[in-house]
């Protein structure tokens, strides 16, 4: 093949990936638009954080010790509860938030290819693989969940200091509001420091000491002043199987074997060293128990800075490592996790609402997001209770079966009775005092004898 026949080869490839990425992510993100107000958890937490946020709202104890557990430092609360008492509801509001954290990463990872001199085809071409990457893999955009304004405050940290001039300061206190929303975005703060400390010493000692001042203080003020258990907001360990190293590899494989090629041949590039800094602080953080959006964000860069330094005649080759496992992914993967978005569903989930409200009175959900939409009060966290009531827990499953036996819940929602995950006390209440209703999707629904 002649070189300008190679070149219109790579030239024809590269557009196709683009056109392909382009059409994929506008589908998945029109999907998740539509989905903003419909009444389904399209996330296991949703509920989870709606209620917290109204308990900020309300001036509520935030880290309470009754049955419901807080894993998440304030920051988040405050914003979601502010938004959700615009909107009306709280998880609408925290799917908003969501969706305005994946905008504002996917145009910084633009943004930030044309800050480090690249082309707006190779910067156009790193926040569609990115945005569909976060899309389609990272179960996270435009649900209730803060993660998404967490990596965007982060991002925005990070577009001030990869720059000529790098603003070191504002930088570190982005990185740190990223923190103090979700403990476990450790990745980038850490890849950071690393990559400014052989150039910038002081600079780098600096970053570390506001970062981990910023956080001492406020885990001081949530330990004494709002009783926090400081153990229990630490980021978890998480067990390999828990971790879904198939999913995560088909997307991710191939990227990261081109970013092995890419440190190798162009090690002394310092905004390739700091890509490979970034990705290693991600896997690392991947391995305990951290989600995959910084994993997300190192590749895309990667492979936005694979783009930008080789040759033309190679950069459909690069766009094809980057575009073809994404579309293996979406293959294997959309059908199995698309279930929450179809009309069935939704439709069953808003008749499992009404006959939670018709039932007045207490009710105890696994589903948070179900109790909430059906205006019950009370929450009981019920994976992080079955976590606490588990051998490795320590605390004691009888004051929660004591409600049960005494009937204090008119209804109760479970994903299964079996295996039972909240205890033998509380198993045993349940079967005596409570009957099944019904089960669907939403899992096993009874209702008190």
């Amino acid at each position: 093949m002649t070189p300008a026949a190679r070149l219109a080869l790579s030239d024809w490839i590269l557009k196709l990936a683009l056109m392909g990425l382009a059409f994929a992510a506008t589908t998945l993100l029109l999907r998740d638009i539509l989905a903003l107000p419909v009444h389904v958890a399209l996330a296991p937490l949703e509920g989870w954080h709606a209620y917290l946020a109204q308990a900020a709202m309300d001036r509520v104890p935030l880290y309470p010790a009754g049955l419901m557990v807080n894993t998440y430092p304030p920051l988040s609360f405050y914003v979601l509860g502010a938004l959700g008492r615009l909107t009306g509801d709280a998880i609408i509001a925290g799917r908003i938030l969501s969706l305005i954290g994946f905008a504002a990463i996917t145009a910084g990872m633009m943004a930030l290819l044309r800050q480090l001199g690249a082309d707006v085809i190779t910067s156009l071409f790193a926040g569609l693989v990115l945005g569909l990457t976060l899309l389609a893999a990272s179960g996270v955009v435009a649900v209730n969940d803060p993660a998404l304004l967490g990596h965007a405050l982060q991002f925005q940290g990070l577009l001030l200091l990869l720059h000529a001039r790098p603003a070191v300061i504002p930088a570190s206190l982005l990185f740190a509001a990223g923190l103090l929303v979700k403990l476990s975005l450790v990745a980038m703060p850490v890849a950071a420091i690393l990559w400014l400390l052989p150039r910038h010493r002081q600079g780098a000692m600096a970053m570390a000491a506001i970062i981990l001042g910023l956080l001492a203080a406020t885990l001081g003020v949530l330990h004494f002043w709002m009783d926090a258990d400081l153990s229990a907001l630490l980021p978890r360990v998480a067990s390999w199987p828990g971790l879904r190293w198939g999913h995560f590899l088909v997307w991710a494989a191939l990227p990261l074997v081109a970013l092995v090629w890419l440190a190798r041949r162009f090690g002394h590039d310092r905004w390739v060293r700091f890509a490979v800094l970034y990705a290693a602080a991600a896997l690392v953080a991947l391995l305990a128990g951290a989600g995959i959006t910084d994993c997300a964000m190192a590749l895309a860069l990667s492979g936005g800075l694979a783009l930008a330094r080789f040759a033309p005649p190679y950069r459909g080759g690069v766009a094809l490592i980057y575009a073809l496992p994404l579309a293996l992914y979406l293959g294997l993967y959309f059908r199995a996790e698309n279930l929450a978005y179809r009309e069935v569903f939704q439709r069953q989930a808003r008749l499992d609402i009404a006959m939670l409200e018709v039932n007045r009175g207490p009710a105890l959900c696994e589903n948070l997001a179900l109790c909430y939409w059906a205006g019950k009060a009370e929450a009981v966290d019920v994976p992080n209770l079955a976590l606490a009531f588990g051998p490795n827990g320590g605390r004691d499953d009888r004051a929660l079966a004591r409600l049960l036996a005494s009937g204090h819940y008119q209804s109760v929602q479970l994903a299964r009775l079996h295996p039972f995950a909240l205890g033998p006390h509380v198993e045993t209440a349940l079967a005596a005092r409570y009957r099944v209703q019904h089960r669907d999707n939403n899992g096993v629904f009874l209702l008190r004898r």
